[in-house]
């Protein structure tokens, strides 16, 4: 049961957390916001295998989906600064098919 709650508030944390990262892009560069959320997601994520403590432990998955979601739109905005028009479709069905695959591997 706990288990679950933790997963859920990771996945709210990281629905809420993307239009931010998104309007984010205004003021900072794609290539900044991508190295700032992936440090720290690194980071709780490392937190997280230091504690037991639940409410710790909810906490630190609020943050790692907040962290996570810096993934998807700043990930897709720096694919469509870095290939062609015409290649995005291609680009973008790699991305998907790659992440798919490793996703069943883990």
């Amino acid at each position: 049961k706990q288990l679950g709650t933790l997963v859920f508030a990771q996945s709210i944390a990281f629905s809420v957390a993307l239009p931010a990262w998104g309007a984010l892009m205004q003021f900072y560069s794609a290539r900044d916001l991508m190295v700032f959320g992936c440090w720290l997601w690194a980071f709780v994520t490392l937190l997280l295998a230091c504690t037991s403590a639940y409410e710790i432990q909810f906490l630190l998955r609020l943050l790692v989906g907040a962290a996570l979601a810096v993934v998807n739109p700043i990930g897709q905005a720096i694919i469509c600064d870095v290939v062609p028009e015409a290649e995005r479709g291609w680009a973008f069905g790699l991305l998907q098919s790659v992440s798919s695959a490793l996703t069943m591997l883990v």
